[in-house]
């Protein structure tokens, strides 16, 4: 299997593993499109590396996540808003076992026992991890909420009011591509 040395996370990276060689060097498989690599970091350091490329870092990523879902164990984490990239740990990140997954590339997950999950990701890609099927939906549903607010926040309407002279301007702002002026002009009140 192919080895680099650095990475940072993209639109195509599904999961990241970690992966221990023989002599318990901790290395990281990554899951990118339809191949699979290894690096030379760790899970936890592709994260930070990549929240800081796009020009965050991982302490203030942690606490957005938690002012806007609440004081959560595990929060997902905003790799890059403006890519649509937010991530989420199977486990506590402190730990060497811990997976990081793409929310936007989890196609399912399949409950194999009370401690073990199937994981399904695109392009016949296919990750068994320990851990129950409840936990890890119920992180899936946190960092898809987490996105969905985030989007919210910096994609949704606006609404400017202004009355020069009785005059009305509402400029009502439905996506961030397109505007839709209305003016409605009122007749002063003798």
């Amino acid at each position: 299997m192919k080895l680099i040395q650095y990475y940072v996370i993209n639109r195509k990276t599904f999961a990241l593993i970690p992966t221990f060689d023989s002599y318990g060097h901790l290395f990281t498989r990554v899951i990118e499109g339809d191949t699979s690599f290894l690096v030379s970091m760790s899970p936890l350091q592709i994260i930070e590396e990549s929240i800081i490329y796009f020009g965050n870092d991982y302490k203030g990523a942690r606490v957005a996540a938690k002012q806007a879902l609440g004081n959560i164990d595990m929060p997902p984490i905003k790799i890059s808003g403006s890519l649509g990239i937010y991530w989420f740990p199977s486990m506590s990140p402190s730990r060497d076992e811990c997976i990081w997954f793409c929310e936007d590339h989890i196609d399912d997950t399949i409950f194999l026992s009370r401690k073990k999950t199937k994981i399904i990701l695109p392009l016949g890609h296919e990750i068994i991890m320990e851990g129950s099927k409840k936990h890890f939906d119920l992180k899936l549903h946190r960092a898809r909420d987490y996105r969905k607010k985030i989007e919210t926040r910096t994609t949704g309407t606006s609404y400017i009011l202004h009355k020069p002279h009785e005059d009305v301007l509402i400029i009502k702002e439905h996506n961030p591509n397109s505007y839709q002026f209305d003016q409605t002009a009122q007749k002063k009140k003798k």
